[in-house]
């Protein structure tokens, strides 16, 4: 599911938190996960990239990619609660 630059082309990612190494490794792994999901694109030449830039098909693959994010961060947050009670 991969959304290209409406710029250039070129690849896009979402950044991870500016900070991972001040929080231990399990908040640190939860907050870059909600962070990545809320992120705005960027773009590796242009920077970032306002959502509206994106064709109506591109804003649904992310915001798809997005909810997936959150869904695995809570099934992870549950299953790690359940093997420390």
């Amino acid at each position: 599911m991969r959304v290209a630059c409406p710029r250039c082309g070129g690849r896009i990612s979402r950044n991870l938190s500016p900070n991972p190494s001040e929080f231990p490794l399990f908040r640190g792994l939860m907050w870059d996960m909600v962070f990545s999901a809320f992120a705005a694109p960027e773009c590796y030449r242009c920077g970032k990239i306002p959502m509206v830039e994106f064709s109506q098909s591109a804003r649904l693959k992310l915001r798809l990619a997005s909810a997936a994010v959150i869904g695995i961060a809570v099934a992870l947050a549950i299953g790690l609660w359940k093997l420390m009670r």
